[in-house]
């Protein structure tokens, strides 16, 4: 069975460019592969991705009971290589990140990493570990390679039985690490409850904890920083999802600054 029932161009990117149909191949022959020539497709789900095409599979083999549980990821965009190296790379280095199963030619088979979306925890308990969680999987993760993980949402972590995994990394890129941590940090504010007075201590004990695994003492102008990367990154944020509201938030954040109380 194929993993898409049709062959045409109507597999989009969320931008609009289209998906090239020969890794529509490569993904069916990367599956066959692994899972066998008459494989059956259980379920197969479209996911959140700004630019690609990332599918959740569960499969199984002909006459197997047992099933295979991964993310397939077709890449509209270029940064196929960028993707997996650093998947790889950090995989290697110990760093909680799904493990690349196979690869080729724009296509990605990873691990199904099986959990509750970081977002949705914070949301519902507003623990403070899992701030220090996600200020020492950064802090990993910088010091492991040179690149920015860039797409910073809490969308993109993940809670699974060991701990916090870092997911989506097509928009991995150069700068300097406050870049990063202040749009997670707008992440954690403009989701609901937008700008809850529990977050905005969050937002602060972030950078607080990050500084302390960098060994940097906090000064004004990092403090600065941190707050302008804040506020553009809200008004990418409203911009995109058309809200007043987390503009609003912005301009309050650009004018006032973050008080906890």
């Amino acid at each position: 069975m194929p993993v898409f029932d049709e062959r045409n161009d109507s597999i989009y990117g969320v931008d609009g460019n289209p998906l090239q149909l020969s890794k529509i191949d490569i993904l069916e022959k990367l599956v066959e592969n692994l899972v066998g020539p008459d494989f059956e497709v259980i379920e197969n789900m479209r996911l959140r991705s700004k630019k690609n095409v990332v599918l959740h599979l569960i499969m199984k083999s002909s006459g197997s009971h047992e099933t295979v549980n991964l993310i397939a990821k077709a890449f509209v965009t270029g940064n196929f290589d960028v993707e997996l190296k650093l998947l790889e790379q950090s995989f290697e280095n110990g760093l909680k990140v799904p493990k690349v199963i196979a690869a080729k030619d724009g296509v990605l088979l990873l691990d199904y990493i099986e959990g509750e979306l970081l977002v949705d925890i914070i949301n519902r308990t507003f623990d403070p570990a899992l701030i220090d969680d996600l200020a020492l999987w950064y802090y990993d993760f910088h010091t492991s390679q040179p690149l920015l993980k860039g797409d910073p949402r809490l969308r993109n972590f993940i809670i699974a039985g060991d701990g916090l995994f870092g997911i989506d990394f097509e928009e991995a890129n150069k700068g300097h690490w406050i870049v990063d941590l202040g749009g997670i940090a707008a992440s954690l504010l403009d989701t609901n409850p937008i700008n809850d007075s529990r977050k905005r201590l969050m937002v602060w004990n972030l950078l607080d904890k990050y500084l302390e695994l960098k060994e940097i003492e906090r000064t004004d102008h990092i403090d600065k920083d941190y707050i302008s990367v804040i506020f553009q990154t809200l008004k990418q944020t409203a911009k995109w999802r058309n809200s007043e509201s987390i503009l609003y938030l912005a301009n309050q954040i650009q004018k006032d600054g973050l008080p906890i109380e």
